[in-house]
């Protein structure tokens, strides 16, 4: 906002150069919150699903490594497999 901004609202903005920082910072880090509190709360809505890697006869499609995955050969194909156990349900805090 320029003083010819300011005077044409008639009100002259007396905050200091520190002021002015310090809320625009505040402001960014509400807006932050507001985007992290969403993911959580999405995240925290599919913790107890299944894993999304886990396929069709319990074959693990990621790519990484994982605590449940099981490496073995059958058939003469190697194959990934999920070994964690998805009915458990975590207990609410």
């Amino acid at each position: 906002m320029t003083t010819d901004d300011e005077m044409r609202d008639g009100v002259r903005d007396v905050r200091t150069p520190d002021e002015a920082t310090r809320e625009r910072t505040q402001a960014a880090f509400a807006s932050l919150q507001a985007v992290m509190t969403g993911l959580v709360r999405g995240m925290e809505a599919r913790m107890d699903e299944r894993c999304p890697y886990r396929a069709h006869e319990d074959r693990c499609t990621f790519a990484g490594g994982c605590a449940n995955q099981r490496r073995e050969s059958r058939d003469g194909a190697r194959m990934v497999w999920c070994t964690g156990d998805h009915h458990l349900r975590r207990t609410k805090p």
